[in-house]
């Protein structure tokens, strides 16, 4: 039997999903949520189980979310994509399901503001991706190019020395979450 062959580090991609901070704060929320939807290949809040790995979000961000969690259950879907069209005069929303939107508001009487459509925030590509062993979830292969005369000065802990090996599945009854991979998002978002 032939001994296996070293994995080559892979580089793993990470984005940022830049939003128009002109938006009120509920479209701002829907935008990214459309954007963490669209990135994790599903279609709606019940088939995704934690916000993927290679996408970073600020507290802003995360703050959005948890403050309209109630909405986000409500937006998403197959073609065409359920979001909302929110004033930015009166602050009012609706759900909406068409790309164009109305050319005044018809949310308050007498408003004069143009609702404007969520759409699903733009990703960016962070400069430097991370290398990673494929075989050893969380170990970093690649040495820093000026390494520092302790590790524990830059290195996070669980770098150091990892709980464990491999990822740990936990049963949760229908559903397993992988812990050793990814951000549990359930407390947030119950399903």
């Amino acid at each position: 039997m032939r001994p296996a062959k070293p994995r080559k580090p892979r580089e793993v991609k990470r984005y940022r999903l830049e939003v128009d901070s002109t938006l009120p704060p509920i479209s701002q929320a829907v935008s990214i949520w459309l954007a963490i939807l669209a990135f994790a290949h599903v279609t709606n809040s019940t088939e995704l189980a934690r916000i993927p790995d290679e996408l970073e979000l600020s507290d802003e961000q995360r703050s959005l979310l948890v403050e309209h969690r109630p909405v986000l259950g409500l937006v998403g879907g197959p073609r065409p994509v359920i979001s909302i069209s929110c004033c930015p005069q009166c602050g009012r929303w609706s759900l909406s399901a068409t790309g164009a939107g109305s050319t005044g508001c018809r949310l308050t009487l007498g408003c004069t503001g143009k609702p404007r459509r969520a759409v699903a925030a733009k990703k960016q590509l962070m400069e430097k991706p991370l290398s990673l062993v494929v075989n050893n979830v969380g170990s970093q292969t690649d040495p820093p190019v000026n390494p520092p005369s302790d590790p524990s000065d830059t290195a996070p802990a669980d770098l150091l020395e990892p709980d464990h090996d491999s990822p740990v599945f936990v049963d949760f009854g229908d559903e397993y979450v992988n812990e050793g991979v990814g951000e549990d998002i359930s407390e947030d978002f119950p399903l």
